[in-house]
């Protein structure tokens, strides 16, 4: 993903296995759609962890992503005042960070 923007907002986010299938429903069909129009939103990237195998100095590793949030979403923003824009939806997140492109 090619990142267009100076700024990223990057979100992690756990969800209960009993509620995943609504979260990514409700995430996919409304969700990104109302904050893709909020001015100075450009893009929005969703990734879930997967477990993967891999070979090391010879020895197989499994990189689980235990300990990790499930879903991190990274939206390209403006600039940071974005995230205070009274027009943007209300979200809630269990972790969040903004990273500057040098």
């Amino acid at each position: 993903m090619p990142v267009a923007t100076k700024y990223l907002f990057i979100v992690s986010m756990d969800v209960t296995k009993e509620k995943e299938t609504l979260f990514n429903e409700v995430y996919d069909t409304d969700h990104v759609l109302l904050l893709l129009k909020v001015p100075g939103v450009n893009a929005v990237t969703r990734m879930k962890t997967e477990p993967v195998a891999f070979d090391l100095a010879g020895e197989r590793k499994l990189l689980d992503g235990g300990g990790e949030p499930t879903y991190v979403a990274i939206y390209e923003i403006d600039n940071p005042a974005v995230l205070a824009a009274s027009t943007r939806p209300r979200t809630v997140s269990s972790s969040a960070s903004i990273a500057t492109a040098a």
